[in-house]
Parts: C-alpha cells; sequence; structure tokens
C-alpha cells in the first residue's frame, strides 16, 4: 500500500522563479551544516590526541609511546573487577584491553584490588619478556599509588614514579613523587 501512495507523489524539480532560489538556497544550507559537522568532528578527535601529546611531551616520552590505564569497580562491594584500557602512540588499542575478575579480593578493598591486578599484570610481561609500557595510569588516589608502588618496587624491583591527588584532583596537596 505504501509503494502505490509513493508512486503516486509527483516529484518536480523547479526550473525557474522563487522556488529555484528556495531550492538553491536550501541545498548550500544542507552543505554548509554538513561540513560544520565535519569539521566539529574533526576537532573532537583531536581534543585527546593534543592532550595526550601535552602529557607524553611533559613527561619526557618518547614516540610510538604505550599507556596503560587502570580502574576497579564493583556493585555494593561484590563482583569486584578492574578494566585496563591501552593507548599505543596515543591511540586506543582496543585489541589489548583487559578485564581483570579479582581472584583473591571478594570485598571491596582498593588496596587488594590494585595489588593483584598490577601483580598479575605485570608479572605476567616479565615472564612473557613482553614490552613493558612507557606509562601506567590508575585511577585513585594514596591508597592506590602506595599499592602500585609496592608491588612493582617491592616485589617485581620495577622503578617509576606516581602522581597522587589529594582530596579533590586539583587540591593543593596532590603530588608527583618518584620511587626509588
Amino acid at each position: 500500500m505504501i509503494s502505490s501512495v509513493v508512486e503516486d507523489v509527483p516529484v518536480r524539480t523547479p526550473q525557474r522563479g522563487q522556488k529555484r532560489d528556495l531550492l538553491e538556497m536550501a541545498g548550500k544550507n544542507a552543505k554548509l551544516v554538513l561540513e560544520e559537522k565535519f569539521r566539529l568532528l574533526e576537532l573532537d578527535e583531536s581534543k585527546p590526541t593534543g592532550a595526550m601529546k601535552e602529557l607524553t611531551d611533559a613527561m619526557g616520552i618518547p614516540a610510538g609511546h604505550k599507556i596503560e590505564a587502570f580502574d576497579h569497580s564493583h556493585i555494593q562491594g561484590a563482583d569486584l573487577v578492574s578494566a585496563m584500557v591501552v593507548f599505543v602512540d596515543g591511540q586506543p588499542n582496543k585489541n589489548l584491553y583487559r578485564k581483570y575478575k579479582l581472584k583473591t579480593v571478594d570485598h571491596a578493598d582498593e588496596a587488594a584490588s590494585t595489588r593483584e591486578v598490577i601483580r598479575r599484570r605485570y608479572t605476567r610481561l616479565l615472564k612473557e619478556h613482553a614490552e613493558m609500557p612507557d606509562l601506567i595510569l590508575m585511577d585513585g588516589g594514596t591508597i592506590q599509588m602506595n599499592a602500585v608502588k609496592d608491588v612493582l618496587v617491592n616485589e617485581l624491583n620495577l622503578h617509576g614514579s606516581g602522581w597522587r591527588h589529594g582530596k579533590k584532583r586539583s587540591s593543593p596537596d596532590s603530588r608527583f613523587t618518584i620511587w626509588e
């Protein structure tokens, strides 16, 4: 039934006059809107790249760098899980993303969760002689940073540095430390 209705509708393209002028103006407006949308998409895509470049430049991380970032999650203290995302040369590499079901932690314990995930990840990389990341990011504060440092420095004998934010992310008590 719909096809018969569509077939009965005549389509006319004005050849001259005010209606032709309106049609041309609508076409130009549509083209401008589309170009603007593409421009905004390009800007939006360049924001993370620009931020990543600023971060790696400030930290002296070379081109071709690898960054691994971790975060923990739970539902009211149960169903503990951690996730790792990976960026190679500033671009997300979803093939390297990992999800960790926590095995040794049975309640919401940020320090224990952090220790388990960091231990599992970097023990494996060391055993496999795999490429280590240039930067490890862990969402959290002092508890998480100390847990990462404990595993990397005291257990795996890896050295690095950490940034701990204060009570608020922009607090003056935020600080950078080097793990020797």
